[in-house]
Formats: structure tokens, C-alpha cells, sequence
């Protein structure tokens, strides 16, 4: 089983995943990211939780 570190809204998590799924795991990461940081410009920081809802 793989573990990927991953950022997300400025914080690393430590996600487990399936053996030859890092990158696809760092990818989706990536534009989780992305539209997390986007909504945190529009709304503020609200808090993870809500930001992923």
C-alpha cells in the first residue's frame, strides 16, 4: 500500500493509497487545492470542512 503527502488549503495530510495510484492521487490533490484556495479568496477562511462541502 502507497502514502502520498498531499497540501491541501496550506496543511499536509498523509493519505494511503493503492500500490502505482501516488500520482493519481497527488493530481487530484492538486486541483482539490486549487479550487479550495479559489473559494477561500471568495468567502474567507471558513475552515477546511466547509471549504470541502
Amino acid at each position: 500500500m502507497g502514502q502520498v503527502k498531499v497540501s491541501l488549503n496550506d496543511r499536509t495530510y498523509t493519505v494511503a493509497c493503492g500500490d502505482g495510484e501516488e500520482d493519481h492521487v497527488r493530481e487530484l490533490a492538486a486541483y482539490m487545492n486549487k479550487h479550495m484556495t479559489a473559494l477561500a479568496q471568495e468567502v474567507g477562511q471558513v475552515g477546511d470542512a466547509r471549504l470541502l462541502l
